[in-house]
């Protein structure tokens, strides 16, 4: 009599855990944000630190359209850094254009495919640059370093 109630505890718990089954698995990765330090080419000292940028002077908007884009610009402890977090919550392909001063701009193009795998979804970046200047991620922290001549 045990080994049938075994039997059934076990057939009903097989039947509940169907790994086919997303409904009950919440597995949602949102998108990483980009996230950028400006920095001095020569020093690689970070240029608002420096005094030599403004953060009120920031503006990011779409290339091709001009429309604004949601950023914040984090200053803290002498942590200064340009944050967006509205790349990656769908498939698409980005460019835009961050005005760090009236003069100084680069654009950011970034081809965003959200996927679907094993009941999670997430975000895989498959192209990201940044124009004209030369620019490294810093892996330990996800921050693009930018270096301005």
């Amino acid at each position: 009599m045990i080994k049938y109630v075994i039997i059934l505890f076990i057939s009903i718990f097989s039947l509940k855990c169907d790994p086919n089954d997303c409904e009950d698995l919440l597995c949602f990765t949102p998108p990483n944000p980009f996230q950028f330090e400006i920095l001095d080419k020569n020093s690689a000292e970070n240029l608002y630190v420096l005094g030599e940028l403004s953060p009120n002077d920031v503006k990011v908007y779409e290339s091709n359209s001009g429309v604004p884009r949601e950023f914040s610009f984090i200053e803290e402890n002498g942590f200064n850094i340009i944050s967006i977090h509205s790349i990656g919550w769908e498939t698409e392909k980005v460019e835009l254009t961050l005005e760090l001063s009236k003069e100084l701009l680069f654009t950011l193009y970034v081809e965003a495919k959200r996927t679907n795998e094993n009941c999670c979804s997430f975000t895989k970046y498959n192209e990201i640059t940044i124009q004209p200047f030369e620019y490294e991620l810093n892996k330990s922290n996800d921050i693009y370093q930018v270096y301005i001549p």
